[in-house]
């Protein structure tokens, strides 16, 4: 998830104009995301099974779509909302 994050990153920072609101969105999830994992440990089953639920389909297929080299990404969620990969 964190790469994703990175990516929408760079890529507004790369446009001529970045929308700074966007960025601070993204930038926020990705902290978010930064302190959930430095919560992780091995030892908690049940928050790692969360994580996996959470988080394990959606990188299966965005890494499955990256593969196939037709992925596009479009409006990375904020916390608790829907997922949205599609492709050319």
């Amino acid at each position: 998830m964190m790469g994703t994050y990175s990516a929408k990153i760079a890529e507004e920072e790369g446009k001529p104009d970045p929308d700074r609101a966007a960025l601070t969105g993204l930038e926020n999830e990705l902290a978010r995301l930064a302190f959930e994992r430095s919560e992780l440990t091995i030892t908690n089953d049940e928050r790692l099974a969360t994580v996996r639920r959470q988080y394990g389909a959606l990188i299966r297929r965005f890494w499955t779509l990256i593969r196939a080299n037709r992925c596009l990404i479009r409006n990375l969620p904020q916390r608790g909302s829907p997922h949205e990969l599609v492709t050319h």
